[in-house]
């Protein structure tokens, strides 16, 4: 894609995700107020100063996890888990109890599975951080490597959501994890978060599901879960992208068929098929000149006929088409 469009979406998505992952445990910043705390120009009250905090220790997680991938480390141990966990409870308002990036010393955790007892945590967390690690989910051919990387991303989500190893932030740390063992699986970094996004959309079946699993000892009501939110958000990225795509390539024939236009009338022409690929829907002519200030004043001192010219003109290229409903674009896979 274009740079510009390509962006865009990574921002997107990164908010998303990020956000997704906060909104799960009450934070509720709205979509567009964290694509400004990531641009750094959000701007909020002193009582909500934890909000923003809560998504920015997410955020500063994501971008440790990609720049200690992209280097190499790979490991997953228990001082790896323990660290998400700081990172994303830093600075935040917890109980005396709560050690951010300790394990807890409590009975039992948060959540409906009420974790494993604190006196085997130590133990139980080698244990899976060695599980995770080895050979089940190494396969000889290649072609099953990421296929069971996503298996693996998904139990190691759901067996820290049993453990519950900390006082808080367990589905925080537990969905970081996940995130890191999709990346080091080769999983591109916005579509590692992807299934944090999709468990966002189902989040009252989300929270039911580690108890459930748990009282039938049957992970595979999660795991389907995991898997079918992921698709469906693998399906919307690649709508967006694609419509970017086409989106880029038709403004590339347009600019290529005006390429040798400078007269006023390749100008003009030229702007009313930007405006008009950028509505929603098609738009009656008389409503044309509104469309964007520059093209108000391109047609401003000019006979309303022009206009009607224009149309014609362009209709007889195959740029656009009339409608009952009004004149559109049309995109170049029309």
């Amino acid at each position: 894609m274009p740079p510009r469009e390509a962006s865009t979406i990574d921002l997107r998505l990164l908010g998303e995700g990020v956000l997704a992952s906060a909104a799960m445990e009450g934070n509720t910043l709205r979509a567009e107020q964290v694509t400004a705390l990531l641009r750094g120009t959000l701007d909020l009250p002193p009582a909500q100063q934890y909000l923003k905090a809560e998504v920015e220790n997410l955020a500063k997680a994501v971008r440790w996890t990609e720049d200690r991938v992209r280097s190499g480390d790979l490991a997953l141990t228990p001082w790896t888990i323990q660290l998400f966990n700081a990172q994303v409870l830093k600075g935040l308002p917890w109980d005396e109890e709560v050690r951010p990036g300790e394990w807890r010393t409590g009975v039992s955790g948060p959540r409906a599975t009420g974790g494993a007892p604190a006196e085997d945590l130590d133990l139980l967390m080698e244990r899976l951080c060695d599980w995770l690690s080895g050979p089940v989910f190494d396969p000889e051919p290649e072609e099953e490597r990421l296929p069971l990387a996503l298996v693996k991303a998904a139990m190691a989500h759901l067996y820290l959501l049993w453990l519950a190893p900390f006082g808080e932030g367990n589905g925080r740390t537990a969905r970081c994890v996940e995130h890191q063992v999709l990346l080091s699986a080769g999983v591109p970094p916005r579509a590692a978060l992807l299934p944090t996004i999709g468990l966002d959309r189902i989040r009252s079946a989300y929270f039911k599901l580690p108890g459930q699993c748990a009282r039938t000892n049957d992970p595979l009501p999660f795991l389907g879960s995991w898997v079918r939110a992921f698709v469906d958000e693998l399906a919307l990225v690649w709508e967006a992208v694609e419509a970017a795509q086409r989106n880029a390539a038709w403004t590339t024939h347009l600019e290529a068929s005006f390429a040798h236009g400078s007269s006023r009338h390749a100008t003009r022409q030229r702007q009313l098929l930007h405006d008009l690929l950028a509505a929603p829907g098609p738009v009656m002519p008389g409503r044309i000149p509104g469309l964007s200030t520059a093209l108000a004043q391109l047609y401003a001192p000019l006979h309303p006929k022009t206009l009607q010219r224009d149309l014609e003109a362009l209709a007889a290229k195959g740029f656009l088409e009339r409608t009952e409903k009004g004149v559109r674009a049309l995109a170049i896979d029309r």
